[in-house]
């Protein structure tokens, strides 16, 4: 999974409110229910069609783009990233976490190895 991947996959109510506002988010959501995705990905960003505007969809999420005449983060982002986010298989953070149940052991293994070290070195 790539980066836009990983950043659509993370993506929240809570973020695409911040990206552009509770209304465009609550648009974007009840639009998204109706629409089939047609998309296209280039590189590190997604090219999304939809209500006849292009959007560019692009890592940071912030820096995507649209055709529309809208100046800042319009509906038409807000749905394509809730439409590719639901294509997408589910991003579970948790898992992206580097876990090891045995990591104090490691610990201890390595730190008795380097006072070795510095102890033979003497």
């Amino acid at each position: 999974m790539d980066v836009i991947d990983k950043q659509l996959g993370m993506a929240n109510e809570q973020t695409l409110i911040e990206l552009s506002n509770k209304g465009i988010y609550k648009r974007a959501l009840k639009e998204s229910k109706n629409m089939t995705l047609s998309a296209e990905k280039n590189h590190e960003c997604y090219i999304v069609k939809l209500d006849g505007e292009t959007c560019t969809i692009k890592s940071p999420l912030d820096e995507s783009q649209c055709t529309c005449v809208s100046r800042g983060m319009c509906r038409h982002i807000i749905t394509a990233i809730l439409l590719l986010k639901a294509q997408l298989p589910q991003y579970d953070v948790q898992k992206t976490v580097w876990r090891d149940t045995n990591i104090s052991a490691r610990i201890r293994h390595f730190t008795v190895q380097l006072f070795l070290i510095l102890i033979c070195q003497r």
